[in-house]
């Protein structure tokens, strides 16, 4: 037996559609629907903190609190940050050692990997969520010195 549809396992409903929840959509035969299909890449794991709805336990075990846990109590949503950046009202972020040889446009660090201790599983950063050394850090911890909003506003 899988999930149940509160758990994300959908229905199994034939053909008059299903009702599906937040997971895999389950077996809708023709009327199809329901689920918004797998969210990330597997369960989370130490190595793969990436697929889960948020709960402490679900923290990148890498987060490092010291360098930005002051930025992280500040609860500026990614989004907005994100948004801050690409209208040119922050400078941005620095680049990642680890995209450097992908095909992203976007080659700068994650910033909720980095700043928050998580992320989700469709990032297309996920190369970039891995332990950084202190030193591979300083770039970003320059920006967010100088740059890190203080409100969503």
């Amino acid at each position: 037996p899988g999930p149940t549809p509160a758990q994300g396992g959908g229905t199994n409903q034939g053909a008059g559609g299903g009702s599906g929840g937040q997971g895999n959509g389950g077996n809708q035969g023709a009327g199809g629907g329901g689920g918004r299909g797998g969210q990330g890449r597997g369960p989370p794991s130490a190595t793969n903190p990436h697929n889960h709805p948020f709960h402490p336990e679900n923290l990148w075990p890498n987060y490092n609190s010291n360098l930005f846990g002051q930025y992280k109590a500040r609860g500026i949503i990614m989004r907005v940050l994100k948004q801050k950046i690409r209208s040119g009202a922050l400078p941005p972020l620095p680049l990642s050692p680890h995209l450097a040889s992908t095909d992203l446009l976007d080659k700068t660090m994650c910033p909720s990997m980095h700043f928050n201790g998580f992320c989700n599983g469709r990032c297309p950063k996920i190369l970039d969520h891995v332990p950084y050394t202190e030193a591979e850090y300083q770039a970003l911890v320059d920006w967010a010195a100088a740059n890190y909003p203080t409100s969503n506003e």
